[in-house]
């Protein structure tokens, strides 16, 4: 009787020993299996961020370098934007911006029309004009349709400011002054003005969209002094590019080297309400010297 009760309870015993090592089992399978497929995933993590680390540090190709040149490039013109005043999207869109191609258009109908006397006459009897001018172009197209948005500049002389005054002078402006002998090719003196008459404002400017960087590297005299406001280093401007556009086309720098000199050398020059956002100092094997 003893017997039978030690061989039960050793048998309870073992079935008790089997249970919890059965138990055990399971456990470590369980956790064997979560420690497993977490490695996969920290190791699959690893080895993401180890080729997006390696794909970072890589030197863009060539090819990619020239691509991303020339979208800088594009989005640049030899010409100052007034899209921004006259297309209520691109204007919400960079408003950051707005003061200063403000300034700058100021500066540009300045310098070409300020010793006219159509210019002198509305200054002595309205000193803000220019903004006023800036305003209503700003304000007519506030509620254009796209079917009604300008596509090309000239098209800007058909915006009515509703006021007599502000629409004849800037229509002199978009218009230009021709001498009377028409082979007078009014060639510009020191001051980059024509000898006789004055330039039309649309010789000047664009209407394209995303077009709100000045390029320097082409941009014509007239509007550099906007920018810069000092005969002597829009003149050194003018001879550097073309110097440096010898030395690309020689290969003496690249592109990249001859762009970032011209940007060492005259981005610090331009006037206190010009901002550096807005000049672009690419340099390319575009002969700059047509473009002045």
């Amino acid at each position: 009787m003893n017997i039978l009760v030690f061989v039960m309870s050793m048998l309870m015993l073992l079935a008790l020993l089997t249970y919890g090592r059965l138990e055990s089992f399971r456990n470590f399978a369980f956790v064997q299996s979560k420690f497993k497929k977490y490695m996969e995933h920290t190791e699959r993590q690893y080895v993401n961020d180890e080729a997006r680390k390696r794909y970072d540090s890589t030197p863009a190709t060539e090819k990619e370098k020239k691509k991303l040149e020339e979208q800088e490039k594009n989005l640049a013109s030899s010409k100052l934007s007034f899209n921004l005043f006259v297309n209520k999207e691109e204007r919400a869109a960079n408003t950051s911006e707005l003061e200063t191609h403000i300034n700058v258009a100021k500066n540009l109908m300045s310098f070409l029309y300020g010793d006219q006397p159509f210019y002198q006459e509305i200054e002595e009897q309205r000193p803000d004009f220019l903004n006023e001018i800036i305003n209503a172009l700003i304000r007519e197209t506030e509620n254009f349709t796209p079917k009604k948005k300008l596509k090309k500049t000239k098209e800007i002389a058909t915006i009515d400011f509703g006021d007599a005054e502000l629409n004849n002078v800037f229509t002199k402006m978009l218009k230009g002054s021709k001498p009377e002998d028409e082979k007078d090719e009014r060639l510009p003196t020191k001051r980059f003005k024509p000898s006789m008459g004055y330039y039309s404002l649309q010789d000047f400017i664009t209407v394209q969209s995303n077009k709100l960087t000045v390029r320097v590297f082409l941009a014509p005299p007239q509007l550099l002094m906007a920018v810069y406001g000092n005969e002597d280093i829009v003149q050194q401007i003018l001879e550097t590019r073309c110097q440096l556009y010898l030395n690309v086309k020689n290969k003496a720098l690249t592109p990249e080297q001859a762009s970032q000199e011209f940007q060492s050398l005259f981005l610090n020059q331009r006037l206190p309400n010009v901002s550096e956002s807005m000049l672009n100092f690419g340099v390319s094997l575009t002969y700059p010297k047509k473009y002045q």
